[in-house]
């Protein structure tokens, strides 16, 4: 039992000794690590900044053009020229413009609540992820103490003549394969531990956080007749693009003529006195589509809205794939945990029996050691069982929020 013991905690230390961790951790649940995630992502700030710029840039659209002033100056009376040129923001125009840039700003929301959503959904996933980790790295290191005990007790069998030495070679065997999988499984919860903080912005060298909460069934939710994915943060955001990509359309269509103005002015000082003041002068310039009729401009947002309208069929599909798949995997997960159980239930009764009969000499060790390879086989799944449906169910949660009214 010594040696089986030293075996594992030797390989235990250098798996744990591979990655820093701290004494002083920090307990963080789900929640916490979500709202940290998004307190804290690079992702957030750069989708953030342009939320703020479509939102400076309708601010842009809603303002009037400045007036020009022009003086100039000739040999012919009178010499002095001045005129104050001043655009006309047509309704038409500006109230294209205004709704593009009104339309961008909504593109630019839903696309900041897609990121967010998309966020949260990987942070959820990984604290799931990180949660089965750590729950099968306490599973293997159980089934390598139990191991270790074994090994013990048939080695003093062995000597009091009720073991062969094949039965400690087994033992042996099982002890060192348990070890490994105690110290593979160990890492495997550190390395999730590390990108779970990493996703949320922390540091990715130290385990600096322990799992608050416990890895436990997740609520069904009945999968709906016809999935509705119009409300879904993607679809929304896709929409709100094709409704921009729409409204640019229509203003550069209406900005073919230019923006016509009218020009208010007066000429003064004639050298020989026949006129005298200011002599005022009224126009209206009008551009003229001589040379282009802004044709490569509405050739390019007549193809961002085929572009747009394209990744809404896309994004529509694939929320709707995506959230059938989950409510499958869901399903499927939710029954596999009850039989899962139910499975956990006679292995540990087997393992008992075995120990028992292995204990009053009716049982060999190779039989002893499958019903415990079982009984580990049947915890794993059940972990891996858990791990899936909560994964669904968080899949399902965001692909149902309601994108609009976040």
């Amino acid at each position: 039992m010594q040696n089986a013991r030293t075996l594992w905690c030797a390989g235990a230390l250098t798996v744990l000794s591979a990655v820093p961790i701290l004494h002083a951790q920090q307990p963080l649940s789900r929640s916490e690590a979500i709202q940290t995630a998004l307190g804290k992502s690079v992702l957030v700030t750069a989708v953030s900044a342009d939320t703020l710029a479509a939102a400076a840039r309708l601010r842009s659209a809603r303002e009037y053009p400045n007036p020009s002033l022009t003086m100039s100056y000739s040999k012919d009376a009178p010499q002095n020229h001045f005129s104050f040129d001043v655009p006309l923001d047509l309704p038409g125009i500006r109230g294209a413009r205004v709704r593009a840039a009104e339309a961008a700003r909504n593109s630019a929301r839903f696309g900041f609540l897609a990121a967010r959503a998309a966020i949260e959904l990987n942070v959820d996933t990984m604290y799931t992820t990180a949660q089965g980790a750590a729950l099968r790295a306490a599973l293997s290191h159980a089934t390598a103490v139990d191991a270790a005990k074994l090994l013990s007790d048939t080695k003093t069998r062995r000597d009091a003549g009720d073991a062969s030495d094949l039965d400690v070679n087994l033992a042996e065997v099982s002890a060192a394969q348990a070890a490994n999988a105690a110290n593979a499984d160990s890492l495997e919860a550190i390395d999730t531990r590390l990108e779970l903080q990493a996703a949320m912005g922390l540091r990715g060298d130290t385990v600096v956080v322990t799992l608050r909460d416990s890895l436990a069934a997740p609520s069904l939710r009945i999968a709906p007749a016809v999935a509705d994915v119009t409300a879904t943060p993607t679809v929304a955001a896709a929409s709100a693009a094709v409704t921009s990509a729409q409204q640019t359309l229509i203003f550069q269509r209406r900005s073919v003529f230019g923006v016509p103005s009218i020009q208010f002015g007066a000429d003064a000082k004639d050298p020989t006195g026949a006129e005298k003041g200011l002599l005022p002068t009224v126009g209206v310039a009008l551009p003229i589509p001589f040379f282009n009729r802004n044709g490569g401009a509405i050739e390019a947002a007549h193809a961002d809205v085929t572009r747009a309208k394209a990744e809404l069929a896309i994004a529509r599909l694939n929320a709707a794939t995506e959230l059938a798949r989950a409510y499958r995997t869901q399903s499927v997960a939710e029954s596999r945990i009850g039989r899962d159980r139910t499975i956990m239930d006679a292995a540990t009764r087997n393992v008992s029996m075995a120990e028992r009969a292995y204990t009053a000499g009716e049982m060999a060790i190779g039989d002893i050691l499958e019903t415990r390879r079982a009984q580990h086989d049947a915890q794993a799944q059940y972990v891996t069982d858990l791990v899936a449906a909560n994964v669904a169910s968080a899949l399902v949660r965001v692909l149902t929020a309601n994108g609009v009214t976040q």
